[in-house]
């Protein structure tokens, strides 16, 4: 599997990742766990299992990989950059070695041939001159002693031919051997070329590795100075983002109180007027919502942090752990435990589910009533600012778009049926004809 660019090493942090076949992000959580809720898979427990990953819907993770990636990135340009001309010049330095050291071992060889032809030749234009020496100093010592017999001169007298030849071929030999020893000492030294050459080339490859080292590790304390500096960075923004959060668990909770107020005003409005089962149900809505208020009240940190047991839906509010906020009613309900794995229970929890619909349902009907105006209520045959409702099939076929999510087994949408027109005929509205499909 390809590495993915955007992963940090030295954060261990991805802003995004891939499940599914396609690629989630700290926008996506709401989404994402709907996406694991129809599969049957509770988001706390793959965020469990899946730690890495779940930190990518951690917006306090993404402002830090925001604002110290891109500079760990560019430190890392520069280091490749830095490693990578240190590398050239190493290599330079080992060719240029390289190529140097035979032509360094050919120079003793290439010092001491001169001197030893130059030895040979003196040798053998001495050994020559003294033989041609010798023969001319003979021939000169004879002719002396003939003369000196055509007169009587006893033979003491007579000149000796010596050997001058032999005293110049020794003097020749004498140079020739300091020639030869000359030679040879120039040699031995050029010899050491190699090795002097061999240490200069180490001597500078240690100097290269140590500025190399040096460079690396300047790049090294930058890193370390950025590393430093992030659980500081982090504890500001966690503080931003706590603040931000309790500001809105605060709102959130006036909501639902002022929700609770209001149901309770209505309660005594239905009761002052009589209409005892509207204060009934009115009074239920104001204690189910007092309810969520102690719940999502009682989950808070004074920093707004959900507590242990509590998690913030992707909604806001924070619940208990194994439930979640549906999106499509904003009430709180239990996690499904598996799609296809529930069984035979899996029917009996979505009834259960409906059961705990109803007063939503109730409620979702009433918020379909208006007014009507003058010329509506003419029409209708009823008096103006009657309270009227839409159809049966229309009203049927909104309330069903609006639950039918909530459900997921034949069972469950059964029962959803059966509410949804149970409810509809408490209220009034009824089927001119029963529907076949009925928005299913």
């Amino acid at each position: 599997m390809a590495r993915d660019p955007m992963y940090s090493d030295y954060l261990q942090f991805n802003p995004t990742f891939r499940w599914g076949g396609r690629s989630w992000g700290v926008n996506d959580k709401a989404a994402f766990e709907r996406y694991l809720r129809k599969r049957g898979v509770k988001p706390s427990k793959w965020y469990q299992r899946h730690r890495t990953a779940a930190k990518s819907f951690d917006p306090v993770e993404q402002q830090i990989y925001g604002m110290f990636q891109p500079q760990l990135t560019a430190i890392d340009a520069e280091r490749k950059r830095a490693a990578d001309l240190w590398g050239r010049r190493m290599q330079n330095l080992t060719g240029f070695s390289t190529a140097l050291m035979p032509y360094l071992q050919q120079v003793p060889g290439a010092i001491m041939t001169p001197y030893r032809e130059g030895a040979a030749g003196v040798e053998s234009a001495a050994q020559g001159y003294g033989g041609t020496l010798n023969a001319d100093t003979g021939a000169e010592a004879e002719g002396i002693n003939q003369v000196l017999s055509s007169i009587g001169a006893p033979e003491g007298q007579m000149a000796e031919q010596g050997d001058p030849g032999g005293v110049l071929a020794g003097l020749g030999g004498l140079e020739a051997q300091l020639m030869r020893a000359t030679g040879g000492a120039y040699g031995a030294a050029a010899s050491q070329l190699p090795k002097t050459a061999s240490l200069e080339a180490q001597l500078m490859m240690k100097d290269l590795l140590s500025g190399a080292a040096e460079t690396d590790s300047g790049f090294s304390n930058s890193v370390l100075q950025l590393l430093q500096g992030m659980p500081g960075a982090r504890a500001d923004i966690q503080d931003r983002v706590a603040s931000q959060r309790l500001s809105q668990q605060k709102q959130i909770l006036a909501e639902i109180k002022f929700q609770a107020d209001q149901h309770y005003k209505n309660a005594m409005l239905a009761l002052y007027n009589g209409d005892r089962k509207r204060y009934a149900a009115e009074l239920k809505l104001a204690q189910q919502k007092e309810a969520r208020y102690a719940a999502a009240q009682q989950g808070l940190s004074p920093t707004g942090d959900p507590l242990p047991g509590y998690h913030q839906d992707p909604s806001g509010e924070v619940v208990k752990d194994g439930w979640h906020v549906n999106p499509k009613t904003g009430i709180p309900v239990k996690d499904a435990t598996s799609g296809s794995k529930g069984g035979a229970n899996a029917g009996a929890k979505d009834i259960k589910t409906v059961a705990q619909y109803q007063d939503d349902i109730d409620r979702y009907i009433k918020g379909m009533g208006h007014e009507a105006n003058p010329a509506e209520a003419a029409k209708l045959g009823v008096d103006p600012f009657t309270v009227v409702y839409p159809d049966f099939k229309a009203a049927y076929n909104r309330l069903w778009q609006r639950f039918k999510n909530t459900v997921s087994t034949p069972k469950g949408r059964k029962a959803l049926d059966a509410a949804i027109r149970a409810a509809l005929g408490a209220a009034g509205i009824k089927p001119a004809a029963a529907p076949t499909g009925g928005g299913k």
